[in-house]
């Protein structure tokens, strides 16, 4: 009776034990892959940003009767040009500065023309002084924000009122005008901005409308888009083309299905939108987006590896324990280390393995923007590697008891 009863109590102590290590085993499993998540965040800015260009600033000496903005990109996508013609009104004659242009970008050539004549571009300093911004029109969120920064109590007891400043390298130009309309037109070229927040590269064009808010009068606004060579390169099925200008047709951004047209045209007597936006990004295939589909579900990606990885280990444990046990050579205990090791390393690499296939079959679209996905195996492993070895001891006791009878 009292032998019945030791081993009663034996196997009482050893499944209250098992279940303990079970219980640990789930609570650092769902502890790691809470914490992967955290491994794909990136610190970094996933926005590499291109030409800044937008609406000029009018001074309030003139009045802008119409804006006709003429957009055209290249066949991939890599380069626009922009010419912007304004219609103004000047009611006095005299030198002055009737427009300035905060289009920025060292590599991007600028040039004006006034009733078709070109006339010498500046560009503004950071500290220079020869222009006053009062004597321009800006939008009214500037005035916002500079009454706010003034109301703050340090400002105010120091008298230190915030003032409207141009940005640096903004340009401009100083030309003697006769009173009566004229027509300026502005020529660069622009670049675009990139977008690495998804797993393809999202390009962009913004073209900013703020500065027309503030404009003493807004009658007229054209937009022409024109694709060069007929959009040959953004005609393929997986190339997604859009613009947040609306469709007056159908009431909704414009997206661009093929065939691309070589133009388009939106015509408006109000400001639609604070930034005009035309953009371009070549969509995953299919397979590809089955594997970013995957990639979204970290506890069916976990549950697979582990299965995977964690049935070939049990099937070299069981070789080992079958065939050397018999002959007394017990050389078992290898295949369980070698397991205990490397199988946590292999599940969790499945990640980072999964995120390099899928650039790769991306491949020069691919934004390869994924934060520290190293993190995974870093922080991971302490916390899968000792579950693992819980796991797979009392595997081994199992089979070791199984072939030793």
């Amino acid at each position: 009776m009292r032998q019945k009863s030791n081993v009663k109590n034996l196997m009482s102590s050893y499944f209250k034990g098992l279940t303990t290590h079970l219980y640990t085993l789930l609570a650092s499993v769902s502890l790691c892959l809470l914490l992967m998540p955290f491994c794909y965040a990136n610190m970094a800015s996933g926005i590499l940003e291109g030409t800044s260009a937008g609406s000029a600033y009018a001074s309030r000496d003139i009045d802008i009767l119409s804006e006709t903005i003429d957009i055209t990109i290249e066949p991939d996508f890599s380069q626009a040009e922009y010419q912007v013609t304004y219609q103004i009104y000047s009611p006095k004659s005299g030198t002055q500065i009737p427009l300035i242009f905060e289009v920025l970008d060292k590599n991007t050539a600028f040039s004006i023309q006034i009733d078709g004549q070109s006339v010498p571009v500046q560009t503004l300093d950071s500290d220079d002084t020869r222009i006053d911004p009062e004597t321009f029109y800006y939008p009214a969120e500037f005035i916002e924000t500079i009454n706010n920064a003034y109301n703050d109590s340090v400002n105010n007891a120091l008298n230190n009122k915030p003032e409207f400043s141009f940005r640096g390298d903004a340009k401009y130009f100083e030309v003697d005008l006769p009173q009566g309309e004229h027509t300026i037109t502005a020529h660069y070229h622009a670049y675009p901005t990139e977008n690495l927040n998804d797993w393809t590269i999202r390009y962009y064009y913004q073209y900013s409308l703020k500065p027309a808010q503030a404009w003493k009068s807004f009658d007229d606004l054209t937009v022409n888009l024109k694709f060069k060579g007929e959009g040959t390169a953004l005609n393929a099925d997986n190339v997604q083309v859009k613009s947040n200008l609306i469709n007056t047709d159908v009431e909704s951004p414009t997206t661009f299905t093929p065939p691309i047209k070589p133009h388009y045209q939106w015509h408006f007597n109000h400001i639609p939108t604070d930034a005009i936006e035309i953009s371009y990004q070549v969509m995953p295939s299919p397979m590809v987006q089955w594997l970013i589909d995957l990639d979204e579900h970290p506890w069916r990606n976990f549950v697979l590896s582990i299965i995977f990885f964690g049935s070939i280990h049990y099937y070299l444990m069981y070789l080992s324990r079958k065939h050397n046990c018999k002959k007394g050579l017990c050389r078992a205990n290898v295949v369980i280390w070698l397991g205990i090791i490397f199988v946590p390393l292999f599940v969790l690499s499945v990640f980072i393995w999964k995120v390099e296939l899928i650039d790769w079959l991306l491949q020069e679209h691919a934004s390869r923007f994924h934060g520290y996905i190293l993190l995974i195996i870093v922080f991971g492993y302490p916390l899968l590697m000792p579950c693992y070895l819980v796991a797979t001891l009392v595997v081994n006791s199992y089979l070791k008891r199984r072939f030793v009878a």
